[in-house]
């Protein structure tokens, strides 16, 4: 196994980003209720409707509801059953949510988690602090991906690659692209901006990399085999700088939260206009998101779950109207930044 700051390092200089910006369609892909203030679930239905108008969604303000059972720290993320599963920081497990009262153990894991993701054949992955990248099967067994991994963002493309962003705690800056399989990776994306968290867009042909320097978001075009078609490229700013959250609505709006703000903005895909879309109010038991998750299965899937740490691993839901990037019905008016 290469040590990946070894390997990284010696690609020496690389391009600058394009700084051209480009907006193109996306063709319509990727996957419930809101709660009560005691996190009842009231029921909405899992899928309201195959078909989504882009034109249409809801703008805020949203109200956040506090689940019981489910506890998240860095991210969350569902497993092909529709558990929801993220690490509480708090007791050192993974835990899996079958509805907001009700969570079981999956697995006990005394690291820092990171970033979750769910590969093809529905094992899960895990960026860590020091364990590296490592996958959770359903039986809860965990095993070494890559150890000594040093990232933090994680997205899963459809070939089962995970693509990983080494961070300030690397020594180095960009993209990483791991083959789960085998642990062999390799540097697919130097950068000149440290990357933080990452999401695909519709249809896989977007990577957005949110950074920790003066809020910028980076946009690294790929091909259909997951092979970038140019340099990352200066996509936008948004207010706030040290993205822990990226992730892509079906309708390819842009959702960026800060480690250094209790909201998480969201860049309209029609216009590439900025707003603030979720805002923690006083006094609300959770300081702002770390990482969030659409539904699927039991969960709406015009909700997001978001992760809060520092305050037992708390889970909320928004009823946000808009399904996630993987959601498998038509999005209507559908753009890409």
């Amino acid at each position: 196994m290469r040590p990946i700051l070894v390997a990284a390092l010696a690609l020496g200089c690389h391009a600058e980003p394009d700084p051209r910006h480009r907006r193109r369609p996306a063709s319509p892909t990727a996957p419930t209720g809101t709660a009560t203030d005691s996190g009842t679930p009231v029921d909405t239905g899992s899928a309201t409707s195959d078909v989504v108008d882009c034109a249409e969604i809801p703008d805020p303000p949203f109200t956040p509801v506090q689940l019981d059972a489910p506890r998240a720290y860095n991210d969350v993320v569902l497993d092909e059953g529709g558990a929801l599963i993220g690490h509480d920081d708090t007791t050192g497990a993974f835990l899996a949510a079958t509805d907001p009262s009700t969570a079981s153990v999956l697995a006990p894991f005394a690291d820092t988690v990171y970033k979750l993701g769910r590969l093809p054949d529905g094992d899960l992955v895990a960026t860590t602090a020091t364990s590296g990248l490592v996958r959770i099967a359903p039986s809860g067994s965990i095993s070494t991906v890559v150890p000594g991994l040093r990232a933090y963002g994680l997205a899963v493309h459809p070939s089962g690659a995970v693509f990983a962003a080494t961070n300030y705690t690397a020594g180095t800056d960009g993209i990483v692209r791991i083959d789960p399989a085998t642990g062999d990776w390799e540097l697919v994306e130097p950068l000149p901006a440290t990357p933080r968290d990452i999401a695909f867009g519709p249809g896989f042909g977007t990577l957005y990399i949110g950074t920790t320097d003066g809020g910028a978001v980076l946009a690294l075009r790929l091909d259909a085999q997951g092979e970038p078609t140019g340099p990352a490229a200066h996509l936008l700013d948004v207010p706030a700088a040290w993205h822990d959250t990226v992730e892509v609505d079906a309708c390819g709006n842009l959702y960026v939260g800060s480690v250094f703000s209790t909201s998480i903005f969201r860049v309209r895909a029609a216009d590439g206009s900025v707003q603030e879309v979720l805002d923690w109010p006083p006094g609300f038991n959770g300081p702002y998101g770390h990482g969030l998750q659409w539904g699927e299965g039991p969960w709406s899937d015009r909700s997001i779950f978001v992760a809060h740490p520092y305050v037992g691993s708390r889970v909320t839901e928004w009823a946000i109207g808009v399904p996630g990037a993987r959601w498998p019905g038509t999005a209507l008016g559908a753009a890409e930044l």
